[in-house]
C-alpha cells in the first residue's frame, strides 16, 4: 500500500469504519463509511440498515425517521399567450 501512495501519489484512505454527521438546509443526515468485501455489499448494507432500525425502534420515538413528501393539489393555469397577441 505505501508503494502505490508513494508511486501514483494518491491520498491515503481511510480505512477504518466512519460515522459522519452531514447537516444541509432541511434536515441532517448521517453517513456511514466502511470497508467490505465487493461481493458482500447487498447483504452487509441490508445487515446494516435493518440494525439502525432496530436501534431507532428501541428509543421509544426519541429518534424517528422522516422524509420529504410533496402532495400537489390543483396544477396550475398555464397563460401561454404573448404579450401583444390576441
Amino acid at each position: 500500500w505505501q508503494h502505490m501512495l508513494e508511486s501514483y501519489m494518491i491520498v491515503a484512505a481511510e480505512t477504518a469504519p466512519t460515522v459522519m454527521l452531514v447537516a444541509n438546509d432541511n434536515w441532517l443526515a448521517y453517513m456511514i463509511h466502511y470497508m467490505m468485501k465487493y461481493t458482500s455489499r447487498r447483504s452487509l448494507k441490508s445487515q446494516l440498515f435493518s440494525r439502525i432500525l432496530d436501534e431507532i425502534d428501541q428509543t421509544n420515538g426519541q429518534m424517528s425517521i422522516a422524509s420529504t413528501t410533496i402532495h400537489i393539489v390543483e396544477t396550475p393555469t398555464f397563460d401561454e399567450h404573448l404579450s401583444g397577441e390576441p
